[in-house]
């Protein structure tokens, strides 16, 4: 099995061959087998990778209390009272769920695809079959396949407040599955997610990995990519890749994807 990442390349009637490089980011990744793993914050669509976090009910704070002791016994006590949660509750919520969605946001994570022929990531992801596609051997990534629902994901508040208090939790698998949900609407896209052991420092947008040596083993030209880039990739990329063309077939409603000879 094969992964496959789209890229764009710049307006040719705006960069000149002599500015690809220091114009296009995604080229002179490629060109220096280099990989923008990005946080969430930096991503399009407001819903991907939210994570919603369940407030906890006066059940599961008593039961909390019960594994507490000295000041943080105090902390949870103080958060109910009468079966009701407290405006302290209320007040200290708000700020745990920014703190929750600022780990989350320490996570950064690089986006694959199935398939090399997928017309949605052609036009979206490539500027409308002008870009290319890099394609890799799986084994150098460890990833996930997304999942795909008709609600944001959910995690235990719960889970989230042991970690405050020094106690076993799942938080880090919860996190991680939730990063891996979207909205059912972007099903077409069947995206694969590589998730970095390293954490962002807060406001940091991403941050760039080397990719395991061979782990690309080819190039796809769209079929609108202009001529001169394409010519420019094939002599000068500094390894060996094979190189393919994701031709259109209008007659099979299909994108077909052919060696370059």
């Amino acid at each position: 099995m094969k992964l496959y990442k789209y890229r764009k390349l710049p307006d040719p009637k705006k960069v000149t061959i002599h500015q690809l490089l220091s114009e296009s980011h995604d080229l002179s990744n490629l060109f220096e087998r280099q990989g923008w793993l990005s946080s969430r914050a930096e991503f399009n669509d407001p819903f991907d990778s939210h994570i919603n976090l369940l407030k906890p009910s006066v059940r599961e704070l008593r039961s909390l209390y019960t594994q507490l002791s000295g000041k943080n016994k105090r902390l949870v006590k103080s958060w109910y009272a009468d079966g009701h949660l407290t405006e302290t509750f209320h007040h200290e919520w708000i700020v745990r769920t920014q703190s929750f969605s600022e780990m989350i946001d320490t996570y950064p994570m690089y986006c694959f695809a199935k398939e090399p022929n997928n017309n949605i990531l052609w036009s979206h992801y490539s500027n409308n079959h002008s870009g290319f596609c890099i394609e890799f051997e799986h084994p150098a990534f460890e990833y996930c396949e997304v999942k795909y629902q008709q609600k944001l994901p959910e995690v235990s508040g719960i889970e989230f407040l042991k970690v405050e208090f020094d106690m076993p939790s799942n938080i880090g698998e919860l996190i991680l599955s939730g990063l891996s949900t979207k909205l059912d609407h972007w099903q077409v896209e069947q995206e694969l997610r590589h998730f970095s052991k390293s954490r962002l420092k807060k406001h940091q947008k991403g941050i760039l990995i080397d990719y395991p040596e061979g782990s690309i083993t080819g190039i796809i030209f769209g079929e609108k990519t202009e001529p001169e880039y394409r010519k420019f990739i094939m002599k000068n990329i500094p390894y060996k890749v094979s190189f393919k063309e994701a031709r259109i077939d209008r007659k099979n409603s299909l994108i077909q994807i052919e060696n370059i000879n």
